[in-house]
């Protein structure tokens, strides 16, 4: 017969090694096999055994049985009402190993490892086999290949951390396995059935958790389907390639079904998350081809957060220089087994690996960027959002290159045991021509992989932070709270992106497995809908500044929340100053809320003990607080006159703390348009850009022009109503970064520092540079809108060693030219040049330091004031104007939030730091401008926080009592002030600014006394040593240093006052005094629960459009000593003007303004009082009511009513257009409700039972049972007996080799798709040249297409990423640029694709040359002649195929066919 030499014939033509004598091979295989399955068992046993690892679900190592009962609907009440997340993906083959492990007992930690060393083994012994049955390798060579396959870099970065995407690569070769059988056997149709079915079998252990990763790895079977040959010769039965194709299509159909069908209905109901997740630009940063093929594609392995390397095997693999080396190496001995001759399937694995290559790198922009590259990013923004890490295609890659690693080893192993070279035919020379370079292949292959698995070992298959159990006080914790809180919810505190903890990383929040009871937590990926995001965000915000709020109980209560749990026990390094203490000093203080329970040790580090450092005093790992008056889980409130919320879900925190709250529910934006309702108009949401990879990491709110820039969890009910920023006297304020930016450092990270702050006129506000490579060439931009003059310029740089080397020089830059100039290192104001002549903008940019900067990504500079003569900037807050609003509405204004006191309130003291407090966006001030339709007089109200200490003094002195004074404070909050050194408080601290040497303290009383001592108390960990400075009256002073009590002895003085003056060490701390005791003088008494009341026009100073009014104040003098807001209102009804209307605060005030409400707040629904909607509600019928529940599941939920008037049923949880209500037959409206919950109208009148039903969740049940009946189908057909077995023609030979326009074509067009035009001319240049050279007849010409040559490219092109990871030249591995980041390293992985793309092509014999297009090729036994027809390779024994080329000059000894002749050498091609 004839084999075409585009598929060389299967590895028949490298005759096996004789084994030794008296070894039965197959079972030296099986031994061998063996062993390289304990090797992978060991390697997962060998990842911090004893220890449960974060792997893909926390649920299956702690409670596999409880999540697989709850997959079985569609509807999860976790976070308060959500579709799950491909959960019924879990019911198999995943779900049932964890549930039966746990039946049997097994601890979780060995359930893992058992699984992890179970998918690795499948990998291994698939490929092993698969390589047998296509005839590649030998034993040895498959076993080498197969652990290439196995430990694969992409494959071990996600084993331990998400088996999910491991199952597919797991189970390709067991999918292409009875394909390649029914391609090579001459069968019956009920063959081609059979092999479909058991190949759907193996799709269907993929699982169903990644639906991406199972249909990646579905790339190879449909590419080895349709490129099957037609024909398979003269007399051979057709294999029908479509009928096979469509056996197998059906087959995949109904092994996916019971996981397809629950994944479309979450598709079609469900809340997408996918635009809040990472962005193309982030997947396909890495995707270069020459990771690609080293398996180096997958971004996370680059990704280090707060210090910690998330993926460390992968991080290990794609940066170490050494292991990447051995990454680059098995794939080049893979390239070079793929070009090498014999290997049958050749153009099969070329096609395939060749489209792996196209799809995991399209998308990837650098140095040579695709034509359409951007076009694919958006695309895998937007519509191909599934397919965003396309990394997961990486089995598409890395099956053809192991399987060309055991075809070389074998080729080299053969040319290494010839035993000397064979004279060439004529117009041939052998490739490998010594020994030396296939003997080297096998050891490189051994060094290579043992370099991966060494790898693998010493860093891990997951990240640090794992746990042996759950701790015992998170089990007690989550058992009182499933026994109190009944249907009503929990909402766990802090928010965090991942649930990491100081005692594990379980990734998944713990209260998922353990909480029964309905649960919510803001995690990093938005949950639920846009809405329930929204409120979550605002409480977390709220919480984190450690204010009280007088609203916070009655919001959470509206969510149904019963129960706050705090979590203390989370990982320090991730809570972006939620610090334990900030959350219980708000919740404590907030009314509405008391502490209900705690549970487990303190935890906490605190080794100063002191009122500067102890942020992380210990508390209780959790603590459980109730909220007052919460609402059931479904309640009954009037319709009749709703608030209609122009803003966001979070509006209602700030309607609630001004005690402007609805009683009934909200309807937000245009919800329910046609309902009307009371118009409120809030200042929330802003218009901005939210880094997606923080929680709360924003831009500063954008102008309306930069709409186009903005990306926010939002919705279209809102979007509309967005609050954007606009200037007075210029157009705009950017810069190229800023430390207040959505792009910043989140570590280094000032909310204010934003490019406006150096134009406000507050000395105290700067714009900050932010970044990660230094200040230099960074600059900051003012807009003017017209051309302007300008006759005069100066900066204020601020000087602060902490930011970094000072600015030595800038470029003031304008359209008229560039001046560049020296500045000076002063903290005064400076004038600056410019260029003469009017522009439209100014532009300062930095272009040198004083000095270089030891790490420029931490150096900063900050510019505090940039003042250009006659221009006066401002910037307000403009609010939404609704068009067509009936009635007058109210305006609620809150500050933006992301500001923090520079103290709280700890367990033991409070505990002031620079590093606490964070200056907001808005600074001290506060500016709004609001549309109102017409003009009227109205209320003005709000609160303010007062902020002045001479103030805060004055209000809080005592009558006789004593006055105290003091040099310094290190903080303006009250905390830190001179009063907390005298009050007997031994939470309470003065501390002495850092930069104070010698601080002084004075205390005075009525009159005189005799005193001869005094004592000190200071923080156990400030208490070092000090030399005190007594003055008393008329200047008479004692020297003395405290004892060990802090008592200070000495000479006898009479005075009415006492001066101290402190002359402390060289310590680092500043001086830091809990109480001054003095003999006879008592302190100042405890005046915190007694009421202030400000007189009119002693409150804010507050201006609307330009005229000022007046304000009164109420509070406790509790609010000001804790740095809480006071309430503040007009003084007198204030006067709207029709159209724009400016609230400002004024300048330099002693109070900061946090929230203003303009208008009537009874129309904004203040309780007992109706608004003006047109209808009559009595007094109450507005307020939520619960309803009786008669039945509660998942899916299906039965509640009584009676609605003697319009009503709104509403259930605390997730609006979904897939729940439907009836009562009494009838549908009922759905509507949504305060933008997030779930709600319906009910008619007036309407008395009963009203059925809710999840629609969805019975096609889901349906879909998953139906769906597990086909694969129990697909079984009974894959194991049929079969009739009598036919016998197996020879094997396929292949299709006929590519005409040469066609190879040189796939070359151009994968080089244009991949890196345009150049692109397209170095792979089409490439083909074309290496085919040419393969048809002369120069032995020198052929070898440069030898094998090696696209190994040595490999390794050359992976020595490039080495060595600018060992030299440092690349700064951002995750996106690498330069020509050796990127440039050279693609331009080799251009080349290695015409390479590739030329071996399809097959030309014609050359005239005169010996004739290579057929051999003549017999089945035989390997040791001794023909014996009839036998059966095809096996997996264990090397296959019997022989060719025996025409005899020639070079060979004149004529064989019989299957006769063994002299060893064969691989031969040029």
């Amino acid at each position: 017969m004839a084999v075409e030499e585009a598929d060389r014939p299967r590895a028949g033509g490298i005759p096996a090694a004789a084994d030794g004598p008296g070894v039965d091979p197959r079972l030296r295989d099986r031994l061998r096999t063996a062993v390289c399955c304990l090797a992978l068992t060991a390697l997962a046993f060998c990842t911090r055994p004893g220890a449960i690892l974060a792997e893909t679900k926390i649920d299956m190592a702690v409670n596999p049985l409880g999540f697989l009962g709850r997959a079985l609907h569609l509807w999860d009440t976790g976070q308060f009402g959500q579709l799950q997340n491909q959960a019924a993906g879990y019911l198999f083959p995943m779900g049932p190993f964890y549930a039966l492990a746990d039946l049997l007992g097994l601890p979780a930690w060995i359930a893992q490892r058992c699984w992890l060393a179970l998918l690795m083994c499948l990998a291994f012994l698939g490929v092993r086999l698969l390589a047998a049955r296509l005839g590649i390798g030998g034993p040895d060579s498959r076993l080498a290949g197969a652990m290439a396959y196995a430990l694969a870099p992409n494959a071990l970065a996600t084993l331990g951390q998400i088996s999910s995407e491991y199952m597919p690569v797991a189970m390709l070769p067991w999918i292409m396995l009875p394909l390649v059988t029914a391609a090579g056997a001459a069968d019956r149709r009920g063959g081609r059935v059979r092999a479909a079915a058991r190949s759907g079998l193996a799709v269907a252990c993929c699982g169903g958790i990644n639906a991406t990763a199972t249909a990646a790895v579905l790339v190879v079977p449909f590419l080895y389907l349709v490129t099957r040959p037609r024909d398979r010769g003269p007399g051979a039965v057709r294999l029908r390639r479509a009928r096979l194709l469509g056996w197998w299509s059906a087959a995949v159909a109904a092994a996916t079904a019971w996981w397809l069908v629950p994944l479309l209905l979450t598709g079609t109901y469900g809340f997408s998350w996918l635009t809040y997740t990472e962005k193309a630009a982030t997947t396909t940063g890495p995707t270069g081809l020459i990771n690609v093929l080293r398996g180096a594609e997958r971004w996370v392995n680059y990704l280090v957060v707060d210090g910690q390397v998330w993926s460390p095997a992968g991080h290990g693999l794609s940066l170490d220089p050494l292991p990447v080396l051995c990454t680059g190496l098995v794939a080049a001995l893979g390239l070079a087994g793929l070009v090498t001759r014999l290997l049958p399937e050749r153009a099969f694995l070329l096609l395939t690996l060749l489209a792996g290559l196209a799809i995991v790198s399209a998308g990837h922009l650098g140095a040579l960027p695709g034509p359409f590259a951007g076009q694919v990013r958006e695309l895998l923004d937007g519509p191909l959002g599934p397919l965003r890490n396309l990394h997961k295609f990486d089995a598409v890659v890395r099956l053809p290159l192991a399987l060309g690693l055991a075809h070389l080893l074998t080729v080299a192993s053969r040319a290494r045991l010839a035993r000397g070279p064979r004279a060439p035919r004529a117009g041939r020379g052998p490739v490998f021509r010594t020994a030396a370079v296939p003997a080297l292949a096998p050891a490189l292959a051994v060094v290579a992989l043992g370099g991966i698995a060494a790898t693998g070992v010493s860093r891990g298959l997951t990240g640090p932070g794992e746990f042996a159990q759950v701790p015992r006080y998170w089990k007690d914790a989550a058992s009182w709270l499933n026994a109190h809180a009944g249907r009503q919810g929990v909402l766990a505190l802090p928010g965090a992106p991942f649930g990491e903890y100081v005692w594990g990383r379980p990734m998944d929040d713990i209260v998922q497995p353990l909480l029964t009871a309905r649960w919510g937590v803001r995690q990093l990926v938005p949950a639920g809908s846009p809405g329930y995001t929204r409120a979550l965000d605002a409480v977390d915000r709220q919480v984190r500044s450690g204010r009280a709020s007088p609203g916070l109980a009655a919001f959470l209560g509206r969510m149904g929340v019963r129960y706050v749990l705090v979590r203390n026990d989370l990982r320090r390094e991730g809570l972006r100053g939620g610090w334990p203490a900030r959350l219980r000093q708000s919740l404590q203080a907030s009314p509405g809320l008391r502490k209900a329970a705690s549970f487990g040790d303190p935890v906490g580090h605190d080794p100063a003990d002191d009122a500067v450092s102890s942020l992380d005093q210990p508390s209780p790992a959790l603590e459980v607080y109730e909220v007052e008056d919460a609402e059931a889980v479904a309640t009954l409130s009037g319709a009749a006159a709703p608030a209609r919320v122009y803003g966001g879900p979070e509006s209602l925190l700030a309607l609630s703390e001004a005690e402007a709250l609805p009683e009934g529910p909200a309807l937000i934006g245009d919800d329910a348009a046609d309902l009307g309702g009371t118009p409120v108009i809030s200042d929330s949401p802003r218009l901005l850009r939210r880094e997606f990879g923080e929680l709360h990491q924003t831009s500063p709110t954008l102008t309306a022009a930069e709409r186009d820039r903005a990306a926010d969890i939002t919705d279209d009910a809102w979007e509309a109503y967005t609050t954007t920023v606009a200037y007075d006297g210029v157009r705009d304020v950017t810069a190229s970064s800023s430390a207040g930016g959505h792009d910043a450092i989140p570590q280094a990270r000032r909310p204010g520092a934003i490019p406006y702050a150096a134009l406000d006129g507050d000395p105290a506000s700067a714009w900050e540079t932010g970044g990660w490579r230094g200040p230099v060439g960074q600059w900051l931009k003012v807009d003017f809108g017209t051309a302007r003059e300008i006759p005069g310029l100066s900066a204020t740089f601020v000087q602060d060693g902490r930011l970094g080397p000072p600015v030595a020089r800038v470029a003031v830059e304008t359209e008229r030219g560039t001046v560049e100039q020296p500045v000076r290192a002063v903290a005064g104001a400076q004038p600056l040049r410019a260029a003469p002549g009017a522009t439209r903008w100014l532009r300062l940019r930095i272009t040198g330091l004083a000095s270089a900067p030891a790490a420029p990504m931490f150096a900063r500079a900050a510019v505090s004031e940039l003042s250009v003569q006659g221009v006066r900037p401002g910037r307000t807050y403009r609010l939404p104007a609704p068009a067509g609003l009936t009635g007058d509405p109210s305006y609620v204004m809150s500050r933006v939030p992301g500001a923090a006191p520079e103290c709280m309130k700890g367990v033991r003291r409070w505990v002031c730091s620079d590093s606490l407090g964070a200056r907001g966006e808005e600074g001290d001030g506060f500016d709004r401008t609001f549309t109102a339709g017409r003009a009227g007089r109205t209320a003005l109200a709000g609160t303010a926080v007062l902020t002045d200490p001479r103030l805060i003094a004055r209000y809080t002195a005592a009558p006789g009592r004593p006055r105290v004074t003091a040099s310094s404070a290190l903080s303006f909050h009250p905390a830190a002030q001179a009063r907390s050194a005298f009050d007997d408080d031994p939470a309470t601290t003065w501390i002495a600014a850092a930069g104070d040497r010698a601080p002084v303290y004075t205390v005075r009383w009525d009159r005189e006394r005799t005193i001869s001592s005094i004592t000190l108390r200071r923080p156990p960990g400030a208490a070092g040593p000090v030399q005190v400075r007594i003055e008393g009256r008329g200047g008479r002073t004692r020297e003395a240093i405290p004892d060990d009590l802090g008592r200070l002895t000495f000479a006898p003085l009479r005075t009415d006052r006492l001066t101290l003056t402190f002359r402390r060490g060289g310590g680092l701390q500043p001086l830091q005094i809990t109480d001054v005791v003095v003999p006879g003088v008592r302190s100042l008494p405890d005046v915190r629960t007694f009421p202030l009341t400000l007189d009119c026009g002693f409150g804010p100073r507050l201006s609307l459009d330009g005229r000022t009014v007046p304000t009164k104040v109420t509070g406790t003098l509790g609010d000001l000593l804790e740095g809480r807001p006071v309430a503040f209102e007009a003084c007198r009804p204030v006067t709207l003007r029709e159209g724009p209307n400016r609230l400002a605060a004024e300048p330099l005030d002693g109070f900061r303004v946090e929230s203003a409400v303009v208008g009537d707040r009874a129309a904004a629904g203040e309780p007992g009082e109706q608004a003006a909607s047109g209808e009559d509600a009595a007094p109450g019928e507005q307020a939520a009511r619960p309803v009786r529940v008669l039945r509660w599941t998942a899916g299906e939920r039965a509640v009584r009513v009676d609605a003697a008037q319009a009503s709104f049923l509403t259930v605390n949880e997730n609006y979904n257009p897939g729940w439907t209500a009836r009562a009494g037959g009838k549908k009922l409206r759905p509507v949504r409700l305060d933008g997030w919950k779930q709600g319906w109208v009910v008619p007036a009148g309407t008395t009963g039972t009203v059925e809710l039903t999840f629609r969805p969740d019975v096609a889901h049940r349906a879909g998953v049972v139906g769906g597990l009946g086909l694969l129990v189908v697909l079984l009974l057909v894959a194991v049929r007996p079969r009739g009598a077995r036919p016998v197996p023609p020879p094997p396929p030979a292949g299709a006929p080799g590519w005409p040469a326009w066609a190879a040189v074509a796939l070359a151009a067009v994968l080089g244009g798709w991949i890196a345009g035009v150049p692109g397209l001319a170095v792979t089409a240049a490439t083909a074309a040249l290496c085919g040419w050279t393969r048809t002369r007849g120069s032995p020198l010409w052929r070898a440069s297409t030898a094998p090696w040559t696209a190994a040595v490219l490999m390794a050359a092109g992976t020595g490039c990423l080495a060595a600018g990871l060992w030299t440092g030249v690349l700064d951002d591995a995750a996106s690498p640029s330069g020509a050796v980041g990127d440039a050279v390293p693609q331009l080799l992985g251009l080349v290695i694709i015409g390479l590739l793309a030329q071996e399809l092509w097959r030309p014609g014999r050359r005239p005169g040359a010996d004739p290579e297009g057929a051999f003549e090729v017999s089945w035989a036994r390997a040791d001794g002649p023909a014996a009839g027809p036998d059966v095809p390779p096996t997996r264990s024994s090397p296959s019997p195929l022989r060719w025996t080329p025409p005899g020639g000059e070079a060979d004149p000894s004529p064989r019989p066919p299957g006769t063994a002749g002299p060893s064969t050498r691989t031969s040029p091609r």
